[in-house]
Order: C-alpha cells, then sequence, then structure tokens
C-alpha cells in the first residue's frame, strides 16, 4: 500500500508537469455574434478572435517547478521501494526464524519434556525420586509450553506484519 501510494504521488505530480507544458500554448478564442443598434434597421455581425499574448511569461518557471516535483516524487518512490525491501528482507529473515524455532518447540522441545515428566512421575511413584524433583520437572514443562506459545505469538505477529506491508494475505 505504500509504495501504491507513492506511485500515485509521482503520477499525480506528472500530471502536473504535462499541464504546466499545456499553459505554454496560448488558448485561442473564437466568437460570433449578432448585434443591433438603436435604430430598428441597425443591425451588425460581430465575430471576435482573441490570441493571448505570451511573449515575457512563457510558464518556464512553472514547468520547471513542476519538472522537479515530479523528479522529487519518483525519487522519493524509489526510496520508499528500497526502505520497504530492506524491511521485509529483515522480517523474512526474523519470520523464518521463529517458524524454525516454533517447529523445534513443538516437534522437540515441548515432547522430551514431557517424556521428562512422565519419567519424573514414574520415578516418584516408585520412589526413586522426590516430590520437589516431580513439581520441578512440571515446572520445567510448563515453562517450555510458554516459551512455544511466545514463539507462536512472535510468529503471528511477524506474519500480520509482513502481510501488512505487502497488502495481501500470504
Amino acid at each position: 500500500p505504500e509504495r501504491r501510494a507513492a506511485g500515485a504521488e509521482e503520477r499525480l505530480r506528472a500530471a502536473a508537469a504535462a499541464l504546466a507544458r499545456t499553459k505554454r500554448v496560448p488558448d485561442i478564442g473564437v466568437g460570433l455574434g449578432w448585434r443591433q443598434g438603436r435604430d430598428w434597421g441597425d443591425q451588425t455581425a460581430v465575430a471576435e478572435l482573441t490570441v493571448p499574448l505570451t511573449v515575457f511569461n512563457r510558464f518556464e518557471g512553472e514547468i520547471a517547478a513542476a519538472d522537479a516535483l515530479t523528479a522529487g516524487a519518483s525519487a522519493e518512490t524509489a526510496a520508499v521501494e528500497v526502505r520497504l525491501e530492506r524491511v521485509l528482507f529483515a522480517l523474512y529473515q526474523e519470520l523464518r526464524h521463529a517458524r524454525d524455532e516454533m517447529a523445534a518447540m513443538r516437534d522437540e522441545i515441548v515432547p522430551r519434556s514431557e517424556e521428562a515428566l512422565a519419567l519424573a512421575r514414574k520415578g516418584y511413584a516408585e520412589g526413586f525420586l522426590s516430590q520437589l524433583e516431580l513439581i520441578d520437572a512440571q515446572a520445567k514443562l510448563t515453562e517450555v509450553r510458554r516459551e512455544r506459545l511466545r514463539a507462536a505469538k512472535t510468529y503471528h505477529q511477524l506474519v500480520a506484519e509482513v502481510e501488512r506491508l505487502l497488502g495481501e494475505r500470504l
């Protein structure tokens, strides 16, 4: 959306420059009419031709200003594109990292923590581990699950930001 807005501004400035160039050519006016005098039989046809004399003012300054604004809008569009590409690349890298972290949490870390808790429960039931060690294993699993949720939240926030920049869904 930012790119489209910058492009619209560039097209607007180009149209203003084209309008300034059209002012360089004088508008010629033509008129035709009929005039009746004071007497009943006194009638006259009137023709009019108007040609403005733009000897001194040929709108050169306005054309130069419009061209400068067009060039500035083009440069701004290019700057927006470069900035958006840089931001999008950085977000993409963060998105890949968040996706990999979320997958690792889901596929490896959480299952291993659940296995560790199951072994701690078995060890507690058989009398090899204390209740404190069992509670510690439960706390570690809770912390790992909390980290998995944090990783998923980060991933989805990054997806939303990329979609906002692109103006469409991934």
